[in-house]
């Protein structure tokens, strides 16, 4: 990157300013209005500037402010996939999951998640629920055993960490402690009273301010069993906005099909 004459206002990427580093390199976060790049990436993925600037804040970057990261020679931040003229093709089958994902290449990324199963959360009038359909995400459990399932943004939650789960925590406890009490909610239909029995049992106001399966502001702890485990998982859902990720992660952690 060159700073050309007349750049150093309207291009900060190429003639620096008060960020701790490029927008284009990987590294700490970044800090709100050190950059007008900063700003757009870190409004649309607050992660960016919470935690870690990392591959995908370098990407969003290469996206929403046309930064010339991809192209510049340096694979700093950029993967295979986004920017195969820096840092070479995807290769599959090299043991590193390098811009590929479970779909393109489970022999480097490992085996999707399976599939959503549980129709909605407790939180919702609607089918009946059940243990079977309905799994316990189990995040504190599998993430110490296994911490490569919580790392990364969003976490590398994948279908060993899904099936781990299963294994340590098996069925939904809020589902079955509301079917404990009322069975009928597991067999005939998820009632306005099986919500009722799920707020006293299972620790939740069911008063979110928009679905899990609407993107929109940060979500509360406490307010539906799903925003606790996504967020327990991803905390950006809670501390910065409910987004496409967030909403993506409804399927992996609550099992819920959001369609």
């Amino acid at each position: 990157m060159v700073c050309e004459p007349g750049e150093q206002a309207t291009c900060p990427q190429d003639c620096g300013g008060d960020c701790a580093h490029d927008v284009c390199e990987a590294g700490d976060p970044l800090v709100v209005g050190c950059d007008p790049c900063v700003d757009t990436v870190c409004a649309a993925d607050p992660y960016c500037c919470n935690t870690l600037w990392d591959g995908i804040c370098v990407t969003e970057a290469t996206m929403m402010c046309n930064a010339a990261c991809c192209g510049n020679g340096d694979c700093s931040g950029e993967t295979c996939d986004a920017c195969p003229q820096d840092c070479g093709a995807c290769v599959c089958g090299n043991g590193i999951c390098d811009g590929e994902d479970c779909d393109s290449c489970p022999q480097d990324c490992g085996a999707c998640p399976t599939g959503p199963t549980c129709p909605h959360s407790a939180c919702f009038v609607g089918l009946p629920l059940n243990t079977t359909d309905c799994h316990d995400p189990c995040i504190e459990e599998v993430c110490a055993q296994t911490p490569s399932c919580c790392e990364g943004s969003p976490p590398m939650w994948d279908a060993a960490c899904s099936a781990q789960a299963q294994v340590l925590c098996g069925g939904d406890p809020c589902v079955e402690a509301v079917c404990n009490q009322d069975s009928t909610c597991c067999t005939a239909g998820w009632t306005m009273g099986c919500v009722n029995i799920a707020m006293a049992q299972c620790g939740t106001q069911c008063n979110c301010v928009h679905s899990v399966c609407q993107v929109g502001p940060a979500l509360t702890v406490g307010c539906n069993p799903c925003v606790d485990a996504v967020c327990l998982a991803d905390p950006a859902c809670c501390n910065g906005s409910w987004d496409d990720i967030c909403r993506g992660e409804v399927a992996v952690f609550c099992g819920i099909d959001c369609g």
